[in-house]
């Protein structure tokens, strides 16, 4: 579900600045780095000074099960 999903990905860019910063306690340098490297997870997350969603449109997709398949969900109206 949406919550399991979002807390893998906070997880991901978590152990990111561990791994990949000197003092991960210094939050300037771990906001520097989040914010020029992508971060692998079950989806790429890109950072960015502008932006601190990670992800963008082109990034996910809404479905929904149609005829016992998954498909492009319908535009909500």
């Amino acid at each position: 579900d949406m919550n399991n999903l979002l807390g893998k990905l906070m997880a991901d860019s978590i152990e990111a600045g561990l791994r990949n910063v000197p003092n991960p306690g210094d939050s300037k340098a771990v906001r520097a780095y989040l914010e020029s490297n992508p971060i692998e997870s079950i989806q790429r997350l890109r950072f960015s000074p502008d932006s601190h969603v990670g992800l963008t449109d082109k990034d996910v997709a809404i479905v929904e099960l149609k005829d016992g398949r998954w498909a492009k969900a319908d535009p909500i109206r």
